[in-house]
């Protein structure tokens, strides 16, 4: 990341990447909110759940800023 964001090109790297992270954060947090609701889910299930979306929202903020250093 210290090396994306120097130049116009890492700002608008960075840019979407956290785009897509955001919006993975607020896809999977409504998942998870659903299935609360529907599944009447434990705290530890809940606990787990949360972590799950951390993994998602880290990998795909990652694979964007790898997949658009090969693009731009």
């Amino acid at each position: 990341m210290n090396k994306e964001g120097n130049d116009e090109r890492g700002d608008k790297i960075l840019g979407r990447a956290g785009m897509v992270g955001f919006l993975s954060f607020l896809l999977g947090y409504n998942l998870i909110f659903l299935a609360n609701i529907l599944l009447e889910l434990t705290s530890m299930q809940y606990t787990f759940s949360l972590a799950c979306l951390l993994a998602l929202v880290l990998l795909s903020y990652s694979s964007s800023i790898f997949i658009l250093r090969k693009k731009y």
